[in-house]
């Protein structure tokens, strides 16, 4: 259940994804422990296409994290596949970057450093990857702070600085584990704006967890709610509110369609089950 984003035609346009379709065909998975085998995920099926921008919401322990393990090549699922195109997910691969929770940078390094870290691991030539981490400090915002150490930098910029980090190696798929969970609400809400910004800008198909059901809606062309363990997919919806427009944030969250899917969404966590 898929849709194109409906955001006005920009100059960013231009960089439209390329990526190709990603399936999740179903997936289940169990973790074994001495005591007992617990069943995190249980027959996930769902096809992504490029440029979709997919919300996950689901209570704590719906096996959220463990999706997304997988989607990066983490973690290989007991039962089921994923891909990417024609290709299976089965490692890491720079074409699916991630950004967790929290930025884990380098204390050594500065913001420079941290960004360019993974062109410079794959022997990349400075002249290749420089431009570009340019590109990328000046697309988060952080291109008067390339000197900084990360602890000079507040928790967001620190958080710019991941985003910037997983973009410099040009990611078909980011791939998104609650990266503003730790943060101030007005300093999330601003970085919900740079956020979508980039997305915009990018095309890029982006996995995105949350427990927050106001940012699914808001950031979101697709919704998914999962069940309580073992985790699946009780709810698929597309996102047609004014965020993919060119409504303010406060026309967004105001307008009608955004309260009715929140609620929905939210009922649908509440209970646990099939609506």
């Amino acid at each position: 259940m898929s849709m194109q984003p409906e955001v006005t035609a920009s100059a960013g346009d231009a960089h439209a994804t390329t990526a190709e379709r990603v399936a999740i065909e179903h997936v289940s998975h169990w973790y074994e422990t001495n005591a007992e085998n617990i069943q995190a995920l249980s027959d996930i099926d769902l096809r992504v296409e490029p440029g979709e921008f997919v919300c996950i919401v689901g209570a704590s322990g719906c096996g959220k994290t463990t999706l997304l393990q997988m989607l990066a090549g983490f973690l290989t699922p007991t039962e089921g596949r994923l891909t990417m195109g024609s290709e299976p997910i089965t490692q890491p691969d720079p074409v699916r970057g991630v950004v967790f929770q929290q930025p884990n940078l380098y204390p050594w390094l500065n913001v420079r450093d941290n960004v360019n870290f993974g062109p410079r691991m794959r022997n990349e030539s400075k002249g290749s990857y420089g431009p570009r981490v340019e590109q990328m400090l000046e697309l988060v915002g952080l291109a008067d702070f390339a000197e900084r150490a990360p602890y000079e930098l507040s928790g967001g910029m620190q958080q710019r600085a991941a985003i910037a980090r997983a973009l410099v190696n040009e990611p078909d798929v980011l791939l998104m584990d609650e990266p503003f969970g730790a943060l101030d609400a007005l300093t999330r809400e601003r970085l919900q704006e740079e956020l979508l910004a980039i997305w915009r800008q990018t095309r890029k198909t982006v996995f995105f967890i949350t427990h927050s059901v106001e940012e699914a809606v808001y950031l979101g062309t697709r919704v998914l709610v999962m069940s309580p363990r073992p985790g699946r997919v009780v709810l698929d919806r597309d996102v047609r509110v004014p965020a993919l427009r060119d409504a303010s944030p406060q026309e967004v969250r105001a307008s009608k369609e955004f309260a009715e899917l929140r609620e929905e969404i939210a009922l649908t966590i509440y209970r646990g089950s099939d609506v």
